[in-house]
């Protein structure tokens, strides 16, 4: 497998004392990276040597123009959650590290489909039939190893103009993408998912404070985030704090209760939310001037501060 590497990222490890892990009640447009990107800010200005872990991410290049010029910028596939994420804490982690597992989406031309609307319409709603890009990165004895895969059969069946950004990124990033069959996708990004974990566990170990964001309304990004002190569930004008031992506690019996805590897909938010009761709830303001949003940040922090040592 052709691969890229980078060598001693790590530095010296040092024990996390806090994790926070923000999932989304909502599959989509949750808000999960503007609390993350509040909330990380505000611990940095406070003098807080804060990390960020965004495992698994997955982005629309038609409609996230950002993470196209991310990718063409940076070399490799990359979205614009972890870019953003690993900006606001000033953290020196490699974007990969932060972000192991990253999958582009794409929309497919509707011409083929015109007799059979619903086909298409079905396409678009699936992340692993519209994935036509996927990076997968490992971290393994201090070096990172980064390979791209194209769905080639999928990137042919996108409108044109949408066929020239995709192989556009494909000619800048590194290393080069390898050409898999669409049947490979879920394999792939499920071995991804479960990968993930050694690039978390080696980002963890070197902060006072990490901040986690889980993908669309999945319970976790990971099989195993370790100790997590509390969870932030976020929905449009709302955050629920949550006890993160209540809430890993759920999360393993649900996975236990349902069969194999490696079954193809994780348990969504909602499935362990209903069994737990949040320890706060904040309203999340209207916000349309960028100076509301400091005071939204300093009361969110204060207010995750307060029942982190609460608990504790």
């Amino acid at each position: 497998m052709r691969h890229s590497e980078r060598v001693d990222f790590m530095g010296e490890p040092r024990r996390t004392s806090t994790r926070i892990l923000i999932v989304g009640l909502t599959p989509h447009d949750a808000g999960k990276t503007t609390v993350a990107r509040a909330l990380t800010s505000e611990l940095v200005s406070r003098g807080y040597r804060v990390g960020v872990s965004k495992p698994i991410a997955g982005h629309n290049l038609w409609y996230q123009r950002g993470s196209v010029r991310n990718s063409m910028e940076l070399g490799i596939l990359v979205g614009e959650d972890a870019v953003e994420l690993k900006r606001s804490s000033g953290s020196e982690d490699p974007v990969e590290a932060i972000n192991p597992v990253d999958i582009a989406l794409a929309p497919l031309d509707p011409e083929p489909f015109l007799k059979n609307l619903r086909g298409y319409h079905e396409a678009l709603s699936s992340m692993t039939h519209s994935t036509v890009m996927m990076r997968i990165t490992t971290c393994m004895d201090r070096k990172i190893y980064t390979a791209h895969y194209i769905v080639g059969r999928r990137v042919g069946r996108t409108p044109a103009a949408v066929r020239a950004v995709i192989e556009a990124i494909a000619s800048r990033i590194s290393p080069k993408p390898i050409d898999i069959n669409p049947e490979l996708v879920e394999q792939l990004a499920i071995a991804g998912y479960m990968g993930a974990e050694a690039c978390y566990r080696a980002i963890a170990g070197k902060h006072q404070i990490l901040v986690i964001e889980s993908f669309n309304d999945a319970a976790s990004p990971l099989i195993d985030p370790g100790d997590i002190d509390t969870v932030l569930a976020v929905t449009p004008g709302k955050i629920l704090l949550y006890s993160g031992a209540q809430y890993l506690n759920t999360l393993r019996v649900v996975t236990s209760v349902e069969g194999s805590i490696y079954r193809r897909w994780w348990p969504s938010t909602s499935e362990i939310l209903k069994y737990i009761k949040p320890l706060d709830i904040m309203d999340i303001p209207y916000i349309e001037y960028i100076d509301k949003f400091g005071e939204f940040s300093e009361k969110l922090t204060d207010r995750v501060i307060r029942k982190i040592e609460a608990i504790s």
